[in-house]
């Protein structure tokens, strides 16, 4: 299990639409097929969960302006990329020791530098979220199915928020999960606007950011804590970091 944070900086001003989730995900794929073309098919082939997540763009000086994102010469940027196989994380650390840049929509970006790390996680951890997390339910319409996505006040949204971890841990590990206790801090959310509309190429996600507390089985919160939270972890939902911080300053 390991992660990789990657630093940018942009080329030049330029723009990317703020809903580029299907960018990064297409680089991060790309990342790892330049170095091991056959794990990058095996990804992209797989039905289910997939062993990796990544977190949103942390930008500095920038300016959102309508549905694009302007950045500048210089502009700095970090990127967190997650995984429960250290396969993944080694190829794209492989091919990112050979690019000069990467381009994120019309923005091109110098990679500064990158570092791999690990963290030790224990049997209750408070996160906050990198990337947001989306929790949902299907819903039959006159004989379709959707998905209705849910809000993390609700005890519906805690459920199935442990019932799929635990269901993504059997399926990517291969052994029964344990328990965990799902806390999300009510207060923040009670407080703040967590909700977030994130258009994936014409299909429309609602998802959340807000802190949370996990208690329980500590393999089952460092899977999540690697592979991300809740569903759509490989097109950049439920990247999470752990805090030790109060939330004032959240």
């Amino acid at each position: 299990m390991m992660r990789l944070k990657v630093y940018l900086s942009s080329i030049s001003k330029d723009f990317f639409s703020i809903n580029y989730n299907h960018f990064l995900m297409r680089i991060v794929y790309d990342l790892i097929s330049q170095e091991n073309i056959t794990l990058g098919k095996m990804l992209h082939s797989m039905n289910g969960p997939k062993p990796f997540t990544f977190s949103r763009i942390m930008l500095r000086n920038y300016n959102v302006e309508k549905d694009r994102i302007t950045v500048y010469k210089g502009t700095k940027a970090e990127i967190i990329i997650s995984s429960i196989e250290e396969a993944i994380i080694e190829s794209i650390v492989n091919t990112l020791i050979k690019k000069d840049f990467v381009k994120i929509g019309n923005a091109r970006f110098y990679v500064d530098k990158f570092e791999v790390y690990a963290k030790n996680i224990s049997c209750q951890e408070k996160f906050v979220l990198l990337s947001p997390i989306v929790i949902s339910k299907p819903v039959d319409r006159n004989g379709k199915l959707y998905h209705e996505f849910l809000e993390p006040q609700s005890d519906e949204f805690v459920d199935r928020f442990v019932r799929n971890l635990k269901k993504r841990y059997e399926i990517l590990i291969g052994k029964k999960a344990g328990d965990v206790e799902f806390i999300p801090d009510t207060e923040y959310i009670n407080t703040h606007c967590t909700s977030k509309l994130i258009d994936m190429k014409g299909t429309k996600i609602k998802a959340h950011i807000f802190p949370f507390t996990l208690k329980g089985d500590k393999k089952l919160i460092e899977f999540g804590y690697y592979a991300g939270f809740g569903e759509r972890t490989a097109q950049g939902f439920g990247c999470a970091e752990v805090i030790e911080i109060d939330r004032k300053d959240l």
